[in-house]
């Protein structure tokens, strides 16, 4: 498994690098993803073409550009409304109902631990995340990617 690392702003839990464990089929969109944009040479895989402080393609897109995305193209998805978050929350839901750790949810979500865990508790828990994004990946594979 693929690692990618992110330096992770705004909340001051969050002003960390956070190394995140990618399957096959994550690596696979992202490749793809760069690749469209490849032609023009960005620094990023998901660029900013609407960034007005910077020229096109030198910052990536704000983080409120897929929930805005999403908003428009709702109907067009013939889904029930919802915003990035709810994913996220899904994934933390279907990785307890795998019997995932709840430690380990909390780490595959950046979150802090609390009180005297964070403290005492410094462990990334690399390999049981990276276990938990498996098992979460074939739980949810089946609907997003056909054989």
């Amino acid at each position: 498994m693929a690692y990618s690392k992110r330096k992770c702003e705004g909340k001051k839990s969050s002003e960390k690098e956070h190394l995140i464990p990618l399957n096959e089929h994550i690596i696979k969109l992202l490749n793809e993803a760069k690749h469209a944009y490849g032609y023009l040479r960005f620094e990023f895989i998901f660029p900013s073409l609407s960034c007005t402080s910077m020229a096109p393609g030198e910052k990536n897109i704000d983080k409120r550009s897929v929930a805005r995305a999403v908003n428009r193209n709702i109907d067009n998805l013939g889904l029930e409304p919802f915003t990035p978050h709810d994913l996220r929350r899904t994934s933390a839901t279907l990785l307890r109902k795998l019997d995932t750790d709840p430690i380990v949810i909390e780490k595959v979500l950046n979150h802090e631990l609390m009180s005297v865990m964070a403290i005492y508790n410094q462990h990334d828990y690399i390999e049981k995340r990276e276990e938990a994004l498996k098992r979460l990946a074939a739980e949810v594979n089946p609907y997003l990617f056909s054989p």
